[in-house]
């Protein structure tokens, strides 16, 4: 990561936990590396976002909420990165659309882009074996009971 050679992607939603982006920070400063991070298109700031969209989009249309939050900065960050190959963190335990994946797909974005899952067979539990063995940190949300930490406003403790 130190290289610079594979670059982080993160898509801030305006909805994250509070705690997201000081804790990527964190990541930042242990592993050395910089994050690239892409919004709302035109949107540098929450109150950006609330102007042009208003604050409460993902509850009047869903749809509309995740293209311009989710879906159109993650494509123009592929775009802007001249991403080759995607990996992320996704598992089958993550829910029905994701209870197939395989290791290694083809996205049909831009013509096909590999995407890798190298995650994709382990469990809930795998992941917090591993990060207690190797000393990865935790995101804070995980002490409160929070299974995933995306938007805030999708996740609920267990």
């Amino acid at each position: 990561l130190k290289t610079g050679k594979v670059k982080i992607m993160v898509v801030d939603t305006y909805h994250l936990f509070d705690s997201t982006m000081p804790f990527l920070e964190t990541l930042e400063d242990k592993y050395g590396f910089k994050a690239e991070v892409f919004k709302a298109e035109g949107c540098e700031t929450k109150a950006d976002y609330d102007k042009k969209y208003g604050a409460d989009l993902w509850k009047v249309n869903v749809e509309e909420y995740d293209r311009v939050a989710k879906v159109e900065p993650f494509q123009r960050g592929l775009k802007t990165l001249g991403t080759d190959v995607m990996i992320n963190g996704r598992r089958r335990d993550h829910g029905n659309e994701r209870a197939y994946i395989d290791i290694a797909e083809v996205a049909p974005i831009g013509g096909g882009l590999a995407k890798l899952n190298p995650l994709a067979y382990w469990t809930f539990e795998d992941c917090f074996d591993y990060a207690a063995m190797e000393g990865v940190p935790l995101h804070p949300s995980v002490a409160e009971g929070y299974p995933s930490q995306g938007d805030a406003k999708d996740t609920v403790p267990v």
